[in-house]
């Protein structure tokens, strides 16, 4: 390296690397010794030398050595907003939140308390008891601490017309499922609720949905019958309809 620059060549670079980049202190160079050296190599220079150019001088320290002492000795047993809130009145500061976490993780500096929770802390996402949420089309409420939600079409049927008996479901007569009149809450089994999706009975209206519920009862009726003709005790009521015909076919070969 010291053969690519002669004795006035470095002092030229030594006396002018302040305040420059690799590229300004190269175009510098070959402008006034008429040279064609590179970046590359201004910049390997500088690096041999231990040669800064400081061009961006280290930004001012956040805390005075008195915000750091209070810091240390203030922050135990006090969540960061808390402490926060009395460090900028106390030194008339405004002092952000990430600014205070930063300088905390950067230091070693803790609180002592165990997580960011506390007694009496009340987090930013808390719903109150009785706050209704979406979660797609369906619409629920909130009815316990500390996330015990319901469906608002189940609460409000629970609490105006009764409970809910077990394999039974609620739902909208019109089809709105943003209509919650007490009328238009329809209860029905989920076997009703199967036939009557499946085979395409679903109106939206509340007196053929009545109706369509006649109907997948009287089928209940008819394959419960069919259920006991095989007569099969332990029987699956769900066995898809082929399956069926097939049992059928082997009970008559034992009979024969």
């Amino acid at each position: 390296m010291s053969r690519l620059f002669n004795e006035e060549e470095k002092q030229f670079i030594f006396d002018n690397v302040e305040g420059k980049s690799a590229k300004e202190l190269t175009e510098l160079v070959n402008k006034k010794f008429n040279r064609n050296v590179t970046e590359k190599q201004i910049y390997l220079f500088k690096k041999r030398y231990n040669l800064r150019g400081n061009i961006h001088s280290r930004p001012p320290a956040l805390f005075n050595e008195e915000e750091k002492k209070y810091i240390e000795e203030k922050i135990k047993g006090l969540p960061n907003d808390k402490f926060l809130e009395k460090f900028n009145k106390k030194f008339n500061r405004n002092i952000t939140l990430k600014q205070l976490s930063s300088y905390k993780s950067h230091h070693k500096i803790t609180s002592g308390l165990i997580s960011g929770f506390y007694k009496g802390h009340i987090p930013k996402n808390y719903n109150k008891i009785g706050t209704e949420t979406t979660r797609g089309d369906r619409v629920f409420i909130k009815v316990g601490n500390p996330s015990v939600y319901i469906e608002k079409k189940r609460y409000l049927y629970e609490k105006y017309k009764g409970k809910i008996p077990e394999n039974h479901v609620v739902v909208f007569a019109d089809g709105n499922k943003n209509n919650f009149d007490l009328d238009n809450l329809v209860l029905m089994s989920k076997v009703e609720h199967f036939i009557i999706t499946t085979h395409g009975l679903n109106f939206k209206d509340k007196d053929l949905l009545e109706s369509s519920i006649l109907l997948a009862k009287e089928s209940i009726k008819r394959w419960d019958a069919y259920i006991d003709y095989l007569k099969v005790t332990d029987y699956d009521k769900y066995l898809s309809k082929n399956q069926a015909r097939h049992n059928k076919k082997i009970f008559r070969k034992m009979e024969a």
